[in-house]
């Protein structure tokens, strides 16, 4: 049996705009809120493209950040152990 979808949100508390124009001050942290079969891949995008920003494999969850980012808009794929 396939555990349930993943539930991914952002933790808002750690969000960080960047300050400055051209700095990288910028900060996501995600939350998986679904149980699942750890470890996984985490991974942000460039919002609407397939370009990867940053990636962290074998994470153990439930939260991961991503820090030194630039002003845009992303997007962060989850991926378990499964494949999934």
């Amino acid at each position: 049996n396939e555990p349930a979808d993943l539930l991914i949100s952002e933790v808002l508390a750690s969000h960080q705009n960047v300050l400055c124009f051209g700095d990288t001050t910028g900060v996501i942290e995600v939350s998986i809120d679904q149980n699942s079969v750890p470890n996984y891949t985490i991974t942000l995008l460039e919002g609407g493209t397939a370009n990867v920003v940053q990636q962290a494999t074998n994470q153990a969850g439930p939260t991961y950040t991503f820090n030194n980012l630039t002003s845009g808009t992303y997007d962060v794929t989850i991926v378990d152990a499964n494949g999934i």
